[in-house]
C-alpha cells in the first residue's frame, strides 16, 4: 500500500511523486520492474489523475520513472539519485535550509557558466527550433500566469545535451530539483516574475546562436539573480 501521509510543505504533485518515491523504497524495486497503474495511483493517494500525472512527470525527469508505451510506469535508471535525495534533504531539512538552497543555487549558476563557452560554441551561427519551441511555449503558459517548472527543464537539458555529456546532462537536472525545493519559499510567481524568467531564457538562446559569450553569461546570472535576491532575503529576515 503506498502510503498515504501529508507533506507540510511543496504542491500536492510534490507530495505525491514523494509518495511514489516512498512505494519504489518500501518495495525495493529495480529499473524496469513496474508501478502501479495510474488509476491506483489516484485511488491509494486519494489525489487526482493530473495530480498522479504531473508527479510521473516530475519523476520521469529526474530518471526515477520511465512512462513506457503500452506498459504505464517503470523504475527508471535512477542514476544520480542518492545525489539528488541528499541535496534535497540538506536543503529542505537543515536548520539552514535557506542558506543551503542558495548555495546550490550558486552551484547552478557556477554550472550553467561554466558550460557556456561550449554551449555558446556549439550553437553559434546555428537556429536550434527545438530550444525556440520550448521558450515559446514558456511565453505562452507567461501569458496565461502559469508557471512552467518542466518547461525550465527542459531547455536547461536540451542546452547540455548539445555538448553530448550525459553527466553534466543527469547534473543539471539534480541541480533543478534541490532548484525547485527553493520555490516553497518564493510562494506563487507573479506574472512578472514568470516574464523575466522567460526573457532570460530568450536572451540565453538568442546570445548563444549569434555567438554572443558576453552576453551569454549575462543572460545566465539574469536567470539566477532574482531567486538569489529571495533567498538572501529569507536568510536576512531569519537573522532579524
Amino acid at each position: 500500500m503506498i502510503s498515504s501521509r501529508k507533506f507540510d510543505v511543496g504542491s500536492r504533485f510534490n507530495a505525491t511523486a514523494r509518495a511514489i518515491e516512498e512505494y519504489i523504497l518500501q518495495h525495493q524495486l529495480k529499473p524496469g520492474d513496474a508501478l502501479p497503474s495510474e488509476s491506483e495511483l489516484c485511488q491509494a493517494l486519494g489525489v487526482s489523475r493530473s495530480s498522479a500525472r504531473e508527479a510521473l512527470r516530475q519523476l520521469e525527469a529526474l530518471e526515477i520513472v520511465s512512462i513506457k508505451q503500452g506498459r504505464g510506469a517503470v523504475v527508471g535508471e535512477m542514476s544520480l539519485r542518492p545525489l539528488v535525495r541528499t541535496l534535497l534533504m540538506r536543503s529542505s531539512a537543515a536548520p539552514d535550509s535557506a542558506e543551503a538552497l542558495l548555495q546550490v543555487v550558486l552551484l547552478r549558476e557556477v554550472l550553467e557558466l561554466g558550460m557556456a563557452e561550449e554551449v555558446v560554441a556549439k550553437l553559434a551561427g546555428t537556429r536550434n527550433e527545438e530550444l525556440h519551441a520550448t521558450v515559446s511555449e514558456m511565453q505562452s503558459h507567461a501569458n496565461q500566469g502559469r508557471s512552467f517548472l518542466e518547461k525550465d527543464i527542459e531547455f536547461h537539458t536540451k542546452l547540455s545535451a548539445c555538448l553530448d555529456n550525459s553527466v553534466l546532462e543527469q547534473m543539471q537536472i539534480a541541480m533543478w530539483t534541490v532548484h525547485q525545493e527553493s520555490i516553497v519559499l518564493n510562494s506563487t510567481p507573479t506574472p512578472s516574475d514568470l516574464m523575466d524568467t522567460v526573457n532570460a531564457h530568450a536572451a540565453m538562446l538568442r546570445a548563444a546562436e549569434s555567438g554572443d559569450l558576453e552576453g551569454y553569461r549575462t543572460a545566465v546570472r539574469a536567470h539566477f539573480h532574482p531567486l538569489k535576491a529571495v533567498l538572501r532575503t529569507v536568510i536576512e529576515e531569519a537573522k532579524s
